[in-house]
């Protein structure tokens, strides 16, 4: 069976030392815990599935260990939180990191502490995260992308957009291609040239006018497509390409656009013959072109695909983990396929072998049976603690009533489940949890369902799919509207 050698493998692989996921949250980091016998994660939040992952990784969270205390919120703040040094809590020298990604603040940490951090050096990331020139090498690779311009915040007038309207025919799509400085915001969706005015304080509220630069595209109208893609000694794994939902009101506060809400995966995309093939020739051109540049494990590419033209243009690049993961492991195990973080992990180790299994080695069809995620935000226009609790585990809605919980996330033994079954994961806070203002983009809870979500004739979830998005925000205390 390909699921012990995998085990064996791993475990083959990692014997100089213990493994660690860092973040704000458990579940997130979750994935390799899945496939490892010795892994700990490392989390600043208390959420309700913490208690469901401890069986299958070492959680130590923050907010159990220092109650009174501020969290903190990110990888950088947990690493370099002086509480959890002076207590003994961070994982020992030599240890592996597992990070969603390797920033110069945390490259130096790291090498203080002697950690072995399992994420590309910023050098080899940076230049592919860059939004514009990442479009710029793949154009001169001859892939297909979207047009854009960059223009300094100073000089992005109404008569400027108003020129660009009329040259492309459409909206204006407005980001700041360097990710450090834009700080993962939304992009922009610009209707009217007189909008332009708001857009610079938007993005940059604190910056000098001089040192601010503006990507401007097209706006285009389409489904908004992706694939995750894995560096490895034995070459490139792909994943399916995924449907990403994207905009989604009853998940989202209002203002914004492009704001990644989930994924739906083996239910196809209608009127897409070839379409997976171009992804997947595009996507192994510029994985090949990353790899020659010392590139390891995963990466994202975002797609559009252009209603009007039918083309597949590509969008922008994620290296690093995404936010597929790792309810993409889950459901890989769960449907009987070799995870892609599996190829991850073993990318990151200090001998990886020369050759696969036999089993491994031919696991290339990564296709997957209907599901979906959905994750939820925090709506209201206020700061707002958490009314009350909602607890993780596996859901069950009968025909008439209200969801109820018939047991726990893990493990997942098989996919899909029912199609009335559902999981509530990634979350949520407890009680008493403060959400800051809707601007923050702040999550509450990821959910998992073994169908279609969407429901193109109501432009936006189905109406049952929605009903139970409301009931979640009602047992949280954050009905929607408030």
């Amino acid at each position: 069976m390909w699921e012990e050698e995998l085990r064996h493998l791993l475990k083959e692989s990692f014997q100089d030392g213990p493994i660690f996921g860092i973040g704000e949250r458990a579940y997130p980091r979750l994935g390799p815990g899945l496939m490892l016998d010795d892994y700990g994660i490392i989390c600043a939040m208390r959420t309700a599935d913490i208690e469901e992952i401890r069986p299958w990784a070492n959680v130590l969270c923050f907010q159990e260990l220092f109650p009174h205390m501020d969290h903190p919120r990110d990888t950088l703040g947990i690493l370099g939180n002086a509480a959890l040094q002076e207590r003994g809590i961070l994982p020992p020298p030599g240890s592996r990191l597992v990070l969603y990604r390797q920033t110069q603040a945390i490259r130096q940490i790291v090498t203080k502490m002697g950690w072995l951090p399992m994420a590309n050096p910023p050098e080899v990331w940076e230049a592919w995260e860059n939004k514009a020139s990442f479009r710029e090498r793949a154009k001169q690779m001859g892939l297909p992308t979207v047009e854009f311009i960059l223009v300094d915040a100073s000089d992005f007038t109404p008569s400027l957009c108003s020129k660009l309207m009329k040259r492309w025919g459409s909206w204006l799509i407005v980001q700041v291609p360097d990710f450090p400085r834009g700080g993962g915001r939304a992009s922009f969706l610009l209707r009217e040239p007189s909008d332009s005015v708001r857009i610079p304080s938007s993005f940059f509220p604190k910056e000098p006018q001089k040192s601010r630069t503006l990507m401007i595209s097209p706006w285009i109208e389409g489904l908004s497509l992706s694939m995750e893609v894995c560096v490895s000694p034995w070459g490139l794994m792909l994943s399916p390409l995924q449907l990403q939902l994207v905009d989604l009101e009853e998940l989202l506060p209002e203002g914004g656009i492009g704001r990644f809400c989930g994924h739906q995966w083996g239910l196809g995309i209608p009127g897409s013959q070839g379409l997976e093939g171009k992804a997947r020739a595009i996507s192994t051109s510029l994985g090949e072109a990353m790899a020659q540049e010392g590139y390891r494990g995963i990466f994202g590419l975002d797609f559009i695909w252009d209603k009007s033209s039918g083309e597949l243009l590509l969008l922008e690049c994620n290296p690093r983990y995404t936010g597929a993961f790792p309810t993409l492991t889950l459901l890989e195990l769960a449907s009987g396929v070799p995870p892609i973080e599996a190829f991850h992990l073993l990318s990151f180790a200090p001998h990886p072998p020369r050759v696969l299994p036999r089993s491994l080695a031919r696991s290339r069809d990564r296709s997957l049976p209907p599901s979906s995620q959905l994750i939820l935000f925090h709506r209201g226009p206020k700061a707002k603690r958490v009314a009350k609790g909602l607890l993780s585990g596996r859901y069950s809605l009968p025909q008439k009533g209200v969801p109820r919980r018939v047991g726990g996330i893990l493990p997942l033994t098989k996919c899909p489940l029912d199609r009335e079954e559902f999981l509530i994961v990634d979350g949520p806070p407890p009680p008493g949890y403060p959400l800051g203002e809707a601007d923050g983009l702040e999550r509450v809870v990821r959910m998992v369902f073994f169908r279609e979500v969407v429901d193109e004739s109501r432009g936006g979830l189905a109406q049952e799919i929605s009903e139970i998005v409301r009931w979640a925000y009602r047992e949280m205390g954050l009905e929607q509207g408030q």
